[in-house]
């Protein structure tokens, strides 16, 4: 998939965001990042698009401007055209870990504390 392939294939990568040729970014650890990749213009996006969604059944083109599309590997595609991105094709790819966060995981990123973690237990075991 061009430029978007290593982008595809990293595992540390959790999203992709493309807003024109020029301007790709990934979201890598929590942080916003710009990447190396580029296109060489719109066409080269579009046709890179074209590609990963032509296996789904999926058509992004002037009379179906906006797409919503589930990926092989279980990410989501979004992406817009003109006339509803006036600055150029805009793309976000979510991807998904392979393995899910462990509650340990959860609870050292601050996504709950302890006590709440010990009452999510005790809800799921019973």
């Amino acid at each position: 998939f061009g430029p978007l392939d290593d982008l595809l294939h990293d595992p540390s990568i959790e999203d992709i965001l493309i807003n024109g040729f020029k301007d790709v970014h990934v979201s890598q650890g929590g942080q916003l990042k710009r990447a190396t990749q580029r296109f060489t213009d719109d066409t080269h996006l579009l046709r890179i698009l074209r590609r990963i969604l032509a296996p789904l059944g999926r058509r992004l083109d002037d009379s179906n401007p906006m797409v919503d599309a589930r990926l092989p590997n279980g990410g989501r595609l979004n992406a817009i055209i003109s006339p509803l991105a006036v600055d150029g094709p805009m793309v976000s790819i979510r991807k998904f870990r392979k393995d899910p966060f462990t509650p340990d995981e959860l609870l050292a990123k601050g996504t709950f504390d302890a006590p709440m973690q010990a009452l999510l237990k005790a809800m799921v075991l019973g």
